[in-house]
């Protein structure tokens, strides 16, 4: 499988805040910018709706079946209810410390360890 990034639609490095504005989210409603596994969701057929306003995988119903389980944990932890690997690339997507090719590097190891490619376009 393979899955495309627009750079221009991706929403990313801009910090840890827990402002509306400045949260980072899978898609936002403010400006309709996805983070990298909203992106990615959203290529496996997830809605905009299922999507809006959440903060990880595990915050999309239960009952949308295109989250894969290995993005979801079995049980609660501290990481945001997803396995630390997930978390580990949602913090590499939002750390307004990295720079793009760092980035962009942790998200195609991520995901090329789930036989995964993706794509960055502008």
């Amino acid at each position: 499988m393979k899955f495309t990034i627009d750079r221009n639609k991706w929403l990313r490095g801009e910090g840890f805040s827990s402002s509306n504005k400045g949260r980072s989210c899978l898609l936002r409603s403010s400006d309709r910018k996805m983070c990298c596994l909203g992106i990615f969701l959203k290529s496996l057929g997830a809605s905009d709706e299922s999507l809006l306003d959440m903060a990880t995988p595990a915050d999309v119903d239960p009952s949308n079946s295109v989250v894969p389980d290995w993005l979801l944990c079995d049980e609660p932890q501290i990481y945001l209810d997803c396995p630390r690997e997930v978390y580990d690339l949602m913090e590499s997507n939002d750390d307004d410390q990295l720079s793009e090719d760092e980035r962009e590097y942790r998200v195609e190891k991520f995901f090329a360890s789930k036989g995964i490619e993706v794509e960055f376009v502008e």
